[in-house]
């Protein structure tokens, strides 16, 4: 929850009393992921400082469609947050699209 609402002086508390960083809630979430959803990237700093192994991680093609939603609506910081966060700019969507290969051809991933 504090990770999620951006509190990040209580989630450095919470670590430094040995909470754990990569716990999860009872939708499979981490401190992590919520951090980064909510664009707490202050907070997601505290937590990877704390363990360099944690990254953002989502079932199946989420993070692919994540990387090609920011793509197609142009959030340079919505791309720049989630590779911060060990995604791999290569993840692909359900079609196999990636950012990268959408740059070459112009033709970035269209979702309404």
């Amino acid at each position: 929850m504090a990770a999620s609402e951006g509190h990040t002086q209580l989630v450095a508390t919470l670590l430094q009393l040995n909470a754990d960083p990569s716990a999860k809630d009872k939708f499979g979430n981490t401190p992590l992921n919520d951090a980064v959803r909510s664009k707490h990237d202050a907070t997601a700093a505290v937590l990877k400082k704390s363990d360099a192994n944690l990254a953002y991680v989502l079932p199946g093609n989420e993070l692919g469609v994540l990387m090609c939603q920011a793509a197609f609506d142009g959030k340079l910081d919505d791309i720049q947050r989630l590779i911060q966060n060990n995604v791999d700019p290569n993840e692909s969507d359900y079609d196999g699209r990636t950012v990268s290969s959408h740059t070459h051809t112009n033709r970035f991933c269209t979702y309404t």
